[in-house]
Formats: structure tokens, C-alpha cells, sequence
């Protein structure tokens, strides 16, 4: 779906530069609800709504909400991320920002670790290349530090059709004992996209590689459509 965080950063790298905050939104409605290959939904449809704003300076922040539906009860809240960063682009047209993000997930995320945590980050962008690295000092609760890494590319984008590209990272929190000991571990996404009008619809593949504790590769397809305004 489209989210309240790329309309922040599609903002300042347009190098908006007014003096009042200038501010846009996107709802999304998708069949699963997807945080780095795990459903933060249960697997159930969910509905998500952002607002962002451009400060200045290079300066963004936002708050994204989703509700998930189909479970009991039913509609319910099952995540928000609130974030806030600065940004600058370089002569050169490489483009870096930075900044902090917090993470709720209800009861409903399918993750391991935490579901409510705060992550800083720092990312550099080029065209439709970018690559952003979060660090979190409480992912696996108070006193467990994670690290994730992201690559997303927009490969093809032509008249009305899109297809996006995203490979993650996570070096989880460490665990003692033979067979828990860290791993890296691997998220993707591919996805297509069509434009109809001011409504952007998705099919992507979502996938998750093998872990300790779960030998299979989790993967599937999940559509959506978004609305940025």
C-alpha cells in the first residue's frame, strides 16, 4: 500500500522548501497487512491511513494507522508508526536523511520480537535506487539491540505500470543456547503496479527465508490499493 512515509520523503526530495508545513495523506486498503514479511494483521485484510508533513528544511515527520478487519473482534486497530526525520539532497543528486521512528503492533503481528519499539535510522537515495540501515535498542525487549537493512529499486516505471523491488535484512536480537544463536534474517517483496487514475493497485510477492525456529520460507501474494491526496 501506499504509505505516509514515501509521500514525506517524495516531498523533500522535490526540495520543498515553504516556509509552513505543507501536508499530504494516502489510505490503503490491502488483503494482508505486511511488516518485513510477517502479517502484523493476523492475515486478515486491513486498512491503512497516513498523514505526513514537509517542515522545511528537509525536516518530515508523520503518523500512520492501519485497522485490520475479519478477525473478533472486528474492525480493529493492529498497528501505528509515528515518525520524524531530516533530509538533504547533495549536489550530486545523492540524497541522505536520517531520523527515529516508533513501532506499535497489537496482539495480532505474527513477528518474534517486539511490538512496540523505537528505531533510528539512516538512509541514502539516488534515483529510483535507495538503502536505508535501522538500528533499535529495544526490538527484542529492554536491552536487546537489532539491525536491519533495506535496498528498494524501482526498476521498470512507464506510463502507468511500475514494478518495485525491496530486499531486507534483520540481525535480530542474540540469544544464548546452540540453537538460537543470531542469524541474518531475509524479507523480500516484488511488485507490480497500475495506475487507474488517482488509485494505484498492487499485486506483490512476499516472502520471508528460513529461520532457527522455522525451517520453511514463508511466502504470498498479497494485492492492494492505495490513494495518495
Amino acid at each position: 500500500t501506499v504509505s505516509a512515509w514515501s509521500i514525506a520523503g517524495g516531498m523533500w526530495l522535490a526540495g520543498t522548501t515553504a516556509a509552513q508545513a505543507q501536508f499530504a495523506g494516502t489510505i490503503g486498503l490491502a488483503t494482508d497487512d505486511m511488516f518485513r514479511g510477517y502479517s502484523v494483521s493476523n492475515g486478515d485484510p486491513a486498512l491503512s491511513l497516513g498523514v505526513s508533513a514537509e517542515f522545511g528544511h528537509g525536516i518530515y515527520g508523520g503518523v500512520t494507522l492501519a485497522t485490520a478487519f475479519g478477525g473478533s473482534p472486528s474492525p480493529v486497530v493492529n498497528g501505528s508508526n509515528q515518525y520524524l526525520g531530516i533530509a538533504h539532497r547533495m549536489d550530486s543528486g545523492v540524497s541522505v536523511d536520517a531520523g527515529i521512528v516508533h513501532r506499535y503492533y497489537t496482539q495480532y503481528a505474527t513477528n518474534d520480537y517486539a511490538d512496540d519499539f523505537v528505531e533510528a535510522y539512516i538512509g541514502v537515495s539516488i534515483q529510483n535506487l535507495s538503502a536505508r540501515l535501522f538500528m533499535s535498542p529495544n526490538y527484542g525487549g529492554p536491552g536487546a539491540p537489532a539491525a536491519y537493512f533495506e535496498v528498494n529499486a524501482t526498476p521498470f516505471n512507464r506510463n502507468k505500470w511500475s514494478v518495485a523491488v525491496h530486499l531486507g535484512g534483520m540481525l535480530p536480537p542474540s540469544t544464548l543456547g546452540p540453537d538460537h544463536a543470531s542469524l541474518v534474517l531475509i524479507d523480500w517483496q516484488l511488485g507490480v503496479t497500475r495506475s487507474i487514475g488517482p488509485v494505484a493497485a498492487t499485486v506483490a510477492w512476499v516472502g520471508q527465508g528460513k529461520t532457527i525456529d522455522d525451517p520453511e520460507v514463508l511466502q504470498k501474494i498479497v494485492a492492494s490499493l492505495g490513494m495518495a491526496f
